[in-house]
Parts: structure tokens; C-alpha cells; sequence
């Protein structure tokens, strides 16, 4: 299977997850940020954002994310994308 193909699996899997597994890696990517774990924090909230992508807040935290650790254009983008959500 080509690399590709492997991660639409991968995504599909994740896709599937029940809800509750999704909030604890939402939960994870909270933790992490507030440990200043910043790098696995991005790579969380990424992931959890990914899961829900219409839930405002795991964009805006992403974006919290990403402006902690001085990606200010990226932190903007989905901070942007949050509030155009929330409406």
C-alpha cells in the first residue's frame, strides 16, 4: 500500500473513533500546552482538530498552540477559521 493510501486508512480509522476517545486527545493536546510541551501540543490539537473538524474551540486552541510557540501567520489562520466557525 502506498504511503498515501496508508494515511486515508489511518484517517479513516481516527474518523471512527468514539467521542470520548476524541475529547481525550483534545484533553491531551490541553495538557501539554499548558505544560509548555509545545511541539507535541501543536501535533495534538492538530490531530483533535482534525477529528472534529467543526468544533470552534479545538481551532482556536490550535491556534493558541501555534501562537505560544511564535507561528503567529498559522496561529492567525485558525484562530480566523474559529470564529467563522462559532457563527
Amino acid at each position: 500500500m502506498s504511503v498515501g493510501l496508508a494515511a486515508v486508512a489511518h484517517l479513516a480509522d481516527l474518523l471512527s473513533l468514539p467521542q470520548a476517545q476524541r475529547d481525550a486527545i483534545f484533553a491531551l493536546g490541553e495538557q501539554e500546552l499548558a505544560a509548555g510541551k509545545l511541539t507535541e501540543a501543536i501535533e495534538t490539537l492538530q490531530v483533535a482538530a482534525h477529528l472534529d473538524p467543526l468544533d470552534p474551540a479545538r481551532w482556536s486552541r490550535l491556534g493558541d498552540a501555534l501562537r505560544a510557540g511564535g507561528r503567529t501567520k498559522e496561529a492567525d489562520l485558525y484562530t480566523h477559521y474559529a470564529l467563522e466557525l462559532a457563527k
